[in-house]
């Protein structure tokens, strides 16, 4: 598990915990290319949850909103992308 600490001043808005989940994705793709076990899961936590329930509620619906949104291919990855916070938040309630 990566571990690591994060100076609030440099983070541009951005929690230790999403440094901790974008440098878990970031060694993952690195391991794909080349042929090796993704990492373990991270714990979801609370701060995960808000996240997610932030990103369903603000930021993918001013995506959809953007001019951009409304393209069939951005609107896809969009409708994706909502399905996956919606299972990853279902799953987290039961």
């Amino acid at each position: 598990m990566l571990s690591f600490t994060a100076d609030k001043s440099y983070s541009a808005g951005t929690s230790a915990r999403g440094w901790q989940r974008y440098f878990h994705a970031h060694e993952n793709a690195r391991r794909g290319l080349h042929g090796l076990e993704p990492m373990p899961d991270l714990e979801y936590t609370e701060e995960d949850r808000e996240d997610d329930r932030r990103c369903l509620l603000e930021t993918i619906p001013a995506y959809r909103n953007s001019r951009s949104g409304g393209t069939e291919q951005m609107s896809a990855f969009l409708d994706s992308w909502e399905r996956d916070l919606q299972e990853r938040l279902g799953k987290e309630a039961t």
